[in-house]
Order: C-alpha cells, then sequence, then structure tokens
C-alpha cells in the first residue's frame, strides 16, 4: 500500500436486531479502533433513522474520524445487512476486522473489497517540489 487503503465490506446478518442498536455499534467501532490501532480524531458519533412503521426497526449511521482516515457504516436491520468501510494511510489487517465482525454479529455473509486510493497522484514528487 502506497498511499491509502479503503476497505468495503458488506455484511448480511441471521438477525438484524443488533444492526438497530447503537449501543451495539459503540462496541463494534471500540473494538475496531482497539485493535486496529487508529488513533481517535473525532470520537464516534452515530445517528438513529426513525421507523417508516410504527413496530419497525430502524437503521444507523455511524462515523468516527480517525488520524489515518475514518471508519464508517449504515445499517439496514429490517434486511439483516450493514455497509461498513476503512479508509486509512496506514497499513491495517483487513482479516482483523473481518474476525472482529464475526465473533461481534451474527454473520451469515460477508462480502469485501479492497481499493487502493492515490493512484492517479504522486504524492512523493508533490512532497519534494514544496519541501
Amino acid at each position: 500500500m502506497e498511499y491509502g487503503k479503503h476497505l468495503l465490506l458488506e455484511v448480511i446478518t441471521k438477525d438484524g436486531k443488533d444492526l438497530a442498536s447503537v449501543a451495539k455499534m459503540k462496541k463494534f467501532f471500540n473494538l475496531i479502533i482497539k485493535k486496529v490501532k487508529f488513533t481517535v480524531v473525532f470520537k464516534p458519533i452515530f445517528y438513529k433513522f426513525k421507523p417508516r412503521k410504527k413496530g419497525e426497526i430502524s437503521g444507523i449511521t455511524g462515523m468516527c474520524v480517525v488520524s489515518e482516515s475514518h471508519i464508517s457504516i449504515h445499517t439496514w436491520p429490517e434486511c439483516n445487512y450493514f455497509a461498513f468501510d476503512i479508509f486509512s494511510c496506514s497499513e491495517f489487517d483487513e482479516n482483523k476486522v473481518i474476525d472482529i465482525i464475526s465473533d461481534l454479529f451474527d454473520v451469515k455473509e460477508i462480502y469485501s473489497q479492497i481499493v487502493e486510493r492515490g493512484l492517479k497522484i504522486n504524492f512523493k514528487s508533490r512532497t519534494k517540489k514544496s519541501a
């Protein structure tokens, strides 16, 4: 990894109940931050959506700014689904992240993709010019 790695995960769970819990999301983010050794710039913040229908569970959007970049989550508990991203300019072990998710949630399927960021720009030559 030269400039940055963006891990994109799509997770299908067996039960969406945990995906409607802000407490569960806080625990999840804190585990990721600790195990991946990120440095928090702005503490995790979560927004809980209002249910569309009475008695229905609703999703959460969460974000944490870390010095390495960011962590984000978007949940759809009614579909037993969440999308989770980590973008980092520091190397991290994506398998450790997947293990945390597998341990914390009742996972049915996980789909992952890694996108290398900054490939279109040569940061090294740009920093030499400005120095």
